[in-house]
């Protein structure tokens, strides 16, 4: 199960703030993709990278080991439910690029092999002479009889759509394919009608690239002439549509930026928009059962002589918007230590995901004579993070998984109110000595942050403990306990302690965490990781020299800020695909859609904070630095690969050594393949090998 960490740092004290001048200029050249020479800047260094780590005696068998457990063929088939069938999507050594294949649940549960492959994707990319990397399937849920295929070049999140017929097995000619690379997608209405969001044309994309418009396009048409539904403004973030298959209605959600969302009535039969609803712009729609909207808050909110609190999981009878009326009630609200984390519906129940201290738990809520029961949901294992597979809005089955940093990843079946054992991974290393904490450490404003540490038991507090922390702390991702057989094996094992941290910008402790750390709250989150270091060393877990951090995406944006405010915490730093220059963010690839997370540089004020922490401009000659690893993706359209490239150019100029290795495939996730993924992974442990002295 493909796990995403990423990590946030600060800034100490108060730096001059340069504008955007000839020495930026200086490293334009590294924005341009696919230039000769940027191209050749990035090839020289990680061919210096995978020459020093790669000659290591060592190097081959921890990639054995990593691609060995990567490709187990006893490991857990992740499937989703439509039908009568279980789909699942599996790479292994004989199939690198993967197999779409499904077999029928009753097998399934069973635990049989039986499996019907629908695409090899290795036959096709060689057939087609195309480096296709498997991004998702969309299935249509009303019949079951067809998905729509996603795939990218190289792992990109651009992607072509290509219909796939579910009876006959085979793609549809002229179907609902888009054979135009872009970041586009489909939403079913019935097996003969859907939305379509696309590039269609000149001034048709926002400023992050993604579609401006959603067209209502009906079989045996090209979707270039599809009927316009809706449109958004170029500086928007998205909008799509909400469709209920079992309600039967469609409701447009329009993000004009990060966390604010306005929500639109829709007339189905003549494809159009009725109104907007009147409800403010700080809600989350998070499902909907039978009449009824399920909302949480991000803001205090006053209607109709009720108040509501920020987390709050509030109701809307949608008969009544429709009316324009707000008939709202309180369904349930968290108390200081709890935050609701995901809402998923069934087709007769509502499941969500609670957390209390950043320990998981789950509950059930139906409405039952227009009243709301919730209940706790008996689990396996009650000291598990859960994982809901496959949950359709059509049935009330699902997939359950549970793990722990310690328990390997089981799979249940759940249907009629009782859970149904599948499968379980088997273990990937030695867990009985080992023993997981959880510490709050004291931020610099007070706040208490918690975190998990892994490690033997009975560890020596003599602050010589090789120590890594990761981190998000950013875009209300919560980071939960997880399994990893490479971690254990590689680091647990040889001694090594992990730390995950839950720094604010993550929703632990629901939209107050991620608000405290947004925008010019930012340093917060820095303040927030640097305090969790602060207090591995006062408990003499470990030291400076001990100390090493990783994140990816914005976690790369943290790790490349703490290297920046604080060398003098770490001795390591992974910073991948990172963003780095807090000036240009807005205009490199996706960049545009994070104003609402990071602030918009072309406003004075908003800049002025970002140029206090961005990485790529706090760097200084006279600085003594962690020696970093940083790592990007050629091919990553989702965080420009200029970030890192700039950032570990200027090192350079600078005098500082750096390590860079750039996958010249991969996207955002950094590798479009296990072998790939194993050969970053070893030379990353490697690297902190070499660093933290193991």
């Amino acid at each position: 199960m493909t796990r995403f960490l990423v990590v946030l740092f600060v800034l100490a004290g108060c730096a001059s703030i340069p504008s955007e001048n000839k020495m930026n200029d200086k490293y334009l050249y590294l924005e341009e993709i696919q230039s000769e020479r940027s191209i050749d800047f990035a090839k020289n260094l990680s061919y210096i990278t995978e020459k020093k780590y790669q000659d290591d005696p060592r190097f081959k068998k921890i990639k054995e080991d990593i691609l060995s457990d990567l490709n187990d063929p006893d490991k857990i088939p992740y499937g989703s439910i439509h039908g009568k069938y279980v789909y699942n999507y599996w790479k292994d050594k004989k199939n690198p690029r993967g197999l779409w294949r499904r077999m029928p649940l009753t097998h399934y549960r069973k635990g049989k092999t039986n499996w019907e492959v629908l695409i090899d994707l290795d036959k096709l990319a060689k057939i087609e002479k195309k480096n296709w990397v498997w991004k998702y399937a969309n299935y249509e849920s009303t019949k079951n009889r067809r998905a729509i295929i996603s795939l990218s070049i190289g792992g990109k999140d651009a992607s072509f759509k290509r219909e796939y017929d579910l009876v006959n097995k085979r793609f549809v000619k002229n179907g609902f394919n888009i054979e135009d690379e872009g970041k586009n997608w489909i939403t079913w209405i019935n097996e003969n009608r859907v939305y379509v969001s696309a590039d269609f044309g000149k001034e048709t994309l926002t400023k992050a690239g993604y579609p401006r418009q959603t067209r209502y396009w009906k079989r045996g048409t090209h979707y270039k002439k599809a009927t316009l539904v809706h449109e958004i403004p170029e500086d928007y973030s998205s909008g799509w549509p909400y469709v209920d298959h079992v309600a039967k209605k469609t409701i447009f959600v329009i993000t004009p930026q990060w966390y604010k969302k306005e929500f639109y009535l829709f007339d189905s039969k003549n494809q159009k928009i009725l109104s907007k609803m009147p409800l403010p712009l700080f809600l989350e729609l998070k499902s909907r059962i039978k009449n009824r909207l399920l909302f949480t808050t991000r803001e205090k909110w006053t209607v109709n002589d009720q108040t509501f609190l920020p987390g709050d999981l509030v109701s809307i009878n949608e008969d009544k918007i429709e009316k324009n009326y707000v008939d709202a009630e309180l369904v349930f609200r968290p108390a200081a230590n709890q935050s609701v984390q995901r809402v998923r519906s069934s087709k007769s129940a509502i499941y969500i995901s609670l957390l209390n201290d950043v320990k998981q738990e789950m509950r059930t809520l139906t409405l039952e004579r227009s009243k709301w029961v919730m209940k706790k949901l008996e689990l396996p294992d009650e000291f598990a993070t859960n994982y809901i597979n496959s949950l359709e809005k059509t049935r009330n089955d699902f997939f359950l998984t549970q793990a722990s940093f310690t328990k390997p990843y089981t799979l249940y079946y759940f249907n009629n109110g009782k859970f149904e054992f599948v499968r379980k991974q088997k273990s990937k290393f030695n867990s009985d000595n080992l023993v997981v904490e959880q510490h709050f450490a004291t931020s610099k404003d007070g706040a208490k942050v918690p975190y998990f540490q892994v490690s033997k038991k009975g560890i020596k507090r003599d602050g010589n403990n090789p120590t890594e922390v990761y981190a998000y702390g950013g875009f209300q991702h919560s980071q939960l306990p997880f399994y990893s057989g490479t971690l254990g094996k590689h680091w647990l094992e040889k001694g090594g302690v992990f730390v995950l941290a839950n720094i604010r910008g993550g929703s632990e402790y629901g939209t107050k965490w991620h608000k405290q750390a947004l925008k010019e709250n930012r340093q917060n989150a820095f303040n927030d990781f640097y305090a969790v270091a602060e207090d591995l060393i006062a408990r003499k877990v470990s030291s400076p020299k001990k100390l090493a951090v990783r994140g990816g995406s914005n976690g790369g944006l943290l790790t490349a800020v703490a290297m920046t405010q604080r060398p003098d915490l770490y001795n390591a730093v992974i910073s991948a695909v990172p963003l780095t220059d807090m000036e240009r963010f807005h205009k490199l690839l996706a960049g545009h859609s994070w104003v609402g997370e990071y602030g918009n540089p072309d406003n004075e004020e908003e800049r002025k904070y970002l140029l206090e922490y961005s990485p790529f401009h706090q760097l200084r000659k006279n600085e003594d630095y962690p020696i970093p690893f940083v790592f990007t993706s050629t091919l990553d359209d989702r965080v420009h690969p200029g970030h890192a490239r700039k950032f570990v150019a200027k090192m350079k100029d600078l005098g500082h050594p750096v390590i860079y290795y750039e996958n010249t495939e991969g996207g955002h996730a950094g590798s479009s393949n296990y072998k790939q993924r194993a050969s970053i992974k070893a030379m990353q442990y490697l690297y902190l090998y070499e660093r933290l002295g193991m």
